[in-house]
């Protein structure tokens, strides 16, 4: 069983090729951490402390960058909803969605969850963004997924509430799901999980993001490098 994430999802759905190369063959070199990506571990790493202090369990940071300075306002407000709001969570789960180890064999869903808030029958999920806005429109995404753990992990809430809380833009782009809503919405993670198991030819898909594949000409006949 290849156990997924959000991510992992995104990269089968964009190219077969590239997933297996990536996740099964492992044939991809690790590569050195994006000047975009250090910093937003930088600003995730700094909202996470401040939750932790404001819960006690930690000291509070000398400082924070200017991003974070314009996010803080909104986290204080989880912190005054919510009966309490803890920092980054992973959190796992099997084929019946029922919550499991990180790396337990029967793992088939993974997710992170950048910051939770939990009162009486009340659930949210906050997903930090860095970088620019992404237009999610409809369709089901990251909190999505996470919002279907959530609902299956916690059985007397009714609803799940998430964001897309973007640091730098001070924007945030609300998610609910609710019960009733969970069959349609699992039911989309399950065949789509489902047509990752199934796969058997992990054919190549062109697209836009083959400019930054790492497959040579020697793995995909679309590939942009020699």
């Amino acid at each position: 069983m290849i156990a997924l994430s959000w991510s992992r999802l995104t990269t089968f759905q964009q190219c077969p090729l590239k997933f297996h190369l990536q996740f099964i063959s492992k044939s991809f070199k690790e590569e050195e951490k994006s000047i975009h990506l250090i910093k937003g571990e930088q600003l995730h790493k700094q909202l996470e402390d401040y939750v932790l202090a404001k819960n006690g369990q930690g000291v509070m940071p000398l400082g924070f960058s200017e991003e974070v300075k314009g996010a803080l306002p909104y986290v204080d407000k989880l912190l005054t909803l919510y009966d309490s709001v803890h920092p980054e969570a992973q959190v796992a789960c099997d084929l019946n969605w029922k919550p499991v180890e990180w790396f337990a064999k029967e793992t088939a869903w993974r997710a992170i969850w950048d910051v939770i808030g939990l009162k009486s029958q009340t659930v949210f999920i906050g997903d930090y963004k860095s970088g620019k806005i992404y237009p999610y429109g409809s369709t089901y995404g990251q909190l999505h997924l996470s919002a279907v753990i959530a609902l299956e992990r916690f059985q007397e809430t009714p609803e799940v509430n998430a964001a897309y809380i973007y640091i730098e833009h001070q924007k945030v782009h609300p998610v609910k799901v609710t019960r009733q809503q969970l069959p349609e919405v699992r039911g989309y993670f399950e065949k789509e999980f489902e047509r990752v198991q199934m796969e058997k030819t992990w054919d190549p898909t062109p697209n836009d993001n083959c400019r930054w594949c790492q497959a040579t000409r020697a793995q995909c006949k679309f590939s942009r490098k020699l």
